[in-house]
């Protein structure tokens, strides 16, 4: 698998603006150009076995006309996440197509919030806004799979699956159901800005687990019938005369013998464990950004 990095001048121009213009900063990246392993960060697998192509920018700004990063098959893209920005926060735009076409684009978005105590979190989602047309691009039709934090029970998701969400599908129809289509959805999730943002596309299964296996047609019966091999004839053996077996008298049965039968009980106990967890719940709405 190999690592899929951006590394440009021009790319840490767009963290200074305050408020990004799109008509100024359409080919200003907003790149990390490395990133710190140890720090949150954002992760993108390319599982589709087609290339996928890459842009990072910041959110609402106009398709950059410059190439993006290019991810083969079993690559993979990652940056630390980037506070927002004059109230702007990040959109990784995902498209099939060389160039980056507005009406073919899949989008990851985040936005790290750090100035609303109590309102402090990474807020996130998934939008086929710009591809609701053409239903053409990166996982429109093999599905997904997403996850916020939910590392070693740290950054625990809650019974909604709002708060460090595990997101999972396989089809437009299904993807429909956790991804904003269109622009007024109610999909944007949350979760610690500390937790990693982990992305596959194509295939909703988790990593490192295989897709269910079609299952196989019986075999076909075979046509021809099995050879038989036939013993050669022999010549009639001699007969000779054999005298009646002797008889052997049955037992008599004895007379009221009890019947032994072993009986075991089994007594099984039931434990059952209850996990009490603290969870949080936030009214905060992203607003969501058209690419």
């Amino acid at each position: 698998m190999q690592l899929i990095t951006l590394a440009s001048a021009a790319a840490l121009v767009a963290t200074a603006a305050a408020s990004p213009s799109p008509a100024s900063n359409a080919q200003a990246f907003n790149l990390n150009s490395s990133t710190v392993d140890t720090l949150p960060k954002v992760r993108i697998f390319n599982r589709c076995p087609y290339k996928v192509y890459l842009w990072s920018v910041l959110t609402g700004l106009a398709c950059p006309s410059g190439d993006g990063a290019v991810l083969d098959t079993g690559d993979f893209y990652q940056e630390n996440f980037r506070p927002a920005v004059g109230g702007v926060g990040t959109s990784i735009k995902l498209s099939k197509t060389q160039t980056c076409d507005p009406d073919r684009l899949l989008q990851l978005e985040y936005y790290i919030e750090t100035s609303k105590p109590g309102y402090n979190y990474n807020y996130l989602d998934v939008s086929y806004v710009n591809a609701a047309t053409t239903k053409d691009c990166p996982t429109s039709s093999e599905g997904f799979y997403l996850k916020s934090g939910n590392e070693n029970g740290k950054f625990a998701s809650n019974g909604a699956n709002t708060i460090c969400p595990i997101l999972s599908c396989n089809d437009w129809a299904s993807c429909a159901k956790v991804a904003y289509v269109n622009w007024d959805d109610i999909q944007t999730k949350s979760c610690d800005p500390n937790a990693n943002l982990d992305f596959y596309m194509c295939g909703g299964e988790a990593p490192g687990a295989e897709p269910p296996a079609a299952p196989q047609p019986p075999a076909a019966p075979s046509s021809s019938r099995p050879k038989v091999d036939t013993p050669a004839p022999s010549s009639p053996a001699k007969v000779e005369p054999v005298n009646a077996a002797a008889v052997t008298p049955a037992p008599a049965p004895v007379p009221n013998k009890p019947i032994h039968v072993k009986t075991e009980f089994v007594y099984v106990t039931e434990i059952a464990y209850v996990n009490a967890k603290k969870r949080h719940e936030h009214g905060h709405r992203h607003q969501h950004f058209h690419a």
